[in-house]
């Protein structure tokens, strides 16, 4: 494979790990000396550029470095989201099944998002409530427990909605990446029985 500096970082998406910069391996700038990628070719034009034009290959610890990040599904799980975004980009570069295993794992991973937001939202809800029950029955036991006005209350279900909504577009979109994916399989497993 022969990637130019710029589409480089297409291949190796910039998430913790893989680069800081464009190119970074084990502490080194210098791709030159970067065990993931060697140079195939420098620009030999002469034409004067802002940028120098090189051309990388990757080497066989270079994919086996991107296997590994591609597979990683436990690694910083709050920044995941942006994560998956990047490997979907590079879906081209791995198996069918190592791509539906990744967006299985991605669905259960909003839907765990959803749920836990779901629920959160809820027990706001239901414990402001026994909360303003025990204000107007019993007041000597709640004190201590600040008396929340419903207009906060709204305020903080609408933002957790909020986020639920975008869990949900993100769940939507896995899906239909998982469709794709099952069509593309089935395909080509029936033109394989055709043969």
């Amino acid at each position: 494979m022969i990637y130019s500096e710029g589409s480089f970082s297409s291949v190796l998406p910039t998430w913790e790990g893989v680069s800081n910069v464009r190119i970074h391996c084990f502490g080194s700038t210098d791709a030159r000396t970067c065990a993931w990628v060697s140079p195939e070719r420098e620009d030999s034009s002469g034409e004067k550029r802002d940028r120098q034009l090189r051309v990388y290959t990757i080497t066989d610890a270079g994919r086996m470095r991107f296997q590994v990040l591609m597979n990683d599904t436990g690694s910083s799980p709050g920044e995941y989201q942006r994560f998956f975004a990047y490997k979907v980009t590079a879906f081209s570069f791995i198996t069918p099944v190592q791509r539906l295993h990744l967006i299985d794992h991605y669905i259960h991973y909003c839907q765990a998002h959803i749920f836990h937001l779901q629920t959160e939202s809820e027990d706001m809800v239901r414990q402001t409530a026994e909360l303003d029950e025990l204000w107007d029955k019993a007041p000597q036991l709640v004190h201590g427990f600040p008396q929340i006005d419903s207009y906060s209350v709204e305020s903080v279900v609408n933002t957790m909605q909020h986020f639920i909504d975008q869990w949900q577009l993100e769940l939507e979109w896995a899906k239909r990446l998982r469709e794709r994916e099952v069509a593309l399989v089935t395909k080509s497993s029936e033109a394989a029985t055709k043969m």
